[in-house]
């Protein structure tokens, strides 16, 4: 458009054209953050706390941006051989390996259920109690590894074993403690032949 104009008593004309320029991309936010350049790649700007001038912890991390550790679940598991009843008769004992994820100790009870009780002749009457222990035993270690738990049999449950003519199954029951205070439990069969 063309403006006229008086200054001091001289005729001024001027034009004053406006140009749109097409730019690629949308048109930039107001409050967008200018990057600055280094080496030729963007540099994205770092966060900082308002009112502190340090950068942010991400969560779960110590001072200093690494992530804090956790420490790994504690673990038990058993294992043992193939028994015979004559065998725990006259020992009288029952050897059972207990392995443990962390320093810590191992109490396993030897179990027979109210069934194989009865028909070993170690519970009389109509009444049938629960689970019967027939054994128990601990071990302790100062470093992860296996330890082996000697399990002293009772009398009354070796007179059993002695004269057994059938196979029965003995529970074991683990209790793992680590020095920690973290607890683990497991539970296994073993069939025992007579």
């Amino acid at each position: 458009m063309a403006l006229d104009g008086r200054d001091a008593g001289i005729p001024i004309a001027f034009t004053i054209t406006a140009r749109n320029e097409a730019r690629a991309g949308p048109p930039s936010s107001p409050t967008a953050s200018v990057m600055p350049f280094e080496g030729g790649s963007p540099v994205p700007p770092v966060p900082q706390l308002p009112g502190s001038g340090q950068l942010p912890q991400p969560a779960g991390s110590e001072p200093g941006g690494w992530p804090t550790p956790h420490p790994a679940p504690f673990r038990v598991s058993l294992s043992v051989g193939k028994p015979r009843a004559r065998t725990l008769a006259r020992s009288g004992r029952l050897k059972v390996k207990c392995k443990l994820s962390a320093a810590g100790s191992c109490t396993v009870r030897a179990m027979l259920s109210a069934m194989d009780a009865r028909r070993l002749g170690l519970v009389r009457g109509k009444r049938v109690p629960g689970a019967m222990t027939v054994g128990r035993g601990r071990a302790a270690l100062n470093k992860p590894g296996t330890a082996v738990v000697r399990l002293t049999l009772s009398p009354s449950f070796r007179r059993a074993a002695r004269r057994a003519r059938r196979g029965f199954t003995i529970q074991l029951h683990a209790t793992a403690r680590s020095h920690t205070g973290t607890s683990a439990t497991v539970r296994r069969f073993i069939r025992v032949h007579a």
